[in-house]
């Protein structure tokens, strides 16, 4: 949104395009943190914000979207362009399986990474099919790889879950314009967990740097370091260290 507002803006057409933001959370985003800068960026640049509000029906032909509210209603609007998140949620294989919990998600211990069951104890995961009460990014599993794996082979060499523990760290990078972006880091809480801020300054204010971090580096690493394991989060190249088995 914040991208194609910017554009409209360099491009001059910015009083000819209404731009809204629909939502069903309550706020901009779920950290209060950057939610609150988010929100004051977004009353700053004209965006009409409307929240709880789920998006639940689309009706192209007519360009009208249907949007159920917290009160059980529902309210058709008109568009022109609608950019549109679709549900997510677990795959079937593992929301119709045992190891599944209410959600559908692989009930793990959020530290361990480890099942909760004692009769599934050979099995662990990670990332998106996970139960795991972080957002779901890359940031996250880079993070939760080094912890699963400690766990695992600890388990396989001495029969003990290692000391190693999963704090929920994940990153959003949001863009809010050409040229800027707010680096969103966090853990479990929404308790923010940044990265570069006693380097670059507060993560919360959106920076050149940190758009180049996303545009430039973050790609490279990925291509290069994260697919082969070598990668881990806000580690970066280095390999954490955790404790011994308990």
């Amino acid at each position: 949104m914040w991208m194609a507002w910017d554009r409209y803006q360099k491009t001059n057409r910015g009083n000819n395009v209404n731009v809204e933001f629909w939502s069903g959370m309550p706020s901009m985003f779920a950290v209060k943190k950057y939610a609150d800068v988010l929100e004051k960026l977004r009353v700053e640049r004209g965006v009409a914000g409307n929240f709880q509000h789920n998006l639940v029906g689309v009706d192209p032909a007519n360009r009208k979207a249907t949007f159920k509210k917290a009160d059980g209603t529902t309210v058709d609007v008109d568009y022109t362009l609608l950019h549109v998140v679709p549900p997510m949620g677990p795959p079937d294989v593992i929301k119709n399986s045992p190891l599944a919990d209410e959600a559908g998600w692989v009930a793990v211990d959020k530290e361990t990474l480890r099942h909760v069951k004692p009769e599934f104890g050979n099995v662990w995961s990670l990332g998106d099919c996970s139960s795991l009460p972080t957002s779901k990014t890359a940031a996250a599993v880079t993070s939760e790889a080094p912890v699963l794996t400690e766990n695992l082979f600890s388990v396989v060499d001495t029969g003990k879950v290692a000391g190693a523990k999963y704090d929920g760290y994940t990153s959003c990078p949001l863009l809010t314009g050409y040229g800027q972006l707010l680096l969103a880091e966090f853990k479990y809480g929404g308790e923010p967990k940044e990265t570069f801020a006693n380097y670059l300054g507060d993560q919360a204010t959106p920076r050149r740097l940190f758009y180049h971090l996303k545009k430039d580096l973050f790609p490279w690493a990925y291509w290069n370091l994260m697919l082969g394991g070598k990668w881990y989060g806000s580690n970066g190249i280095f390999r954490p260290k955790f404790p011994a088995s308990q």
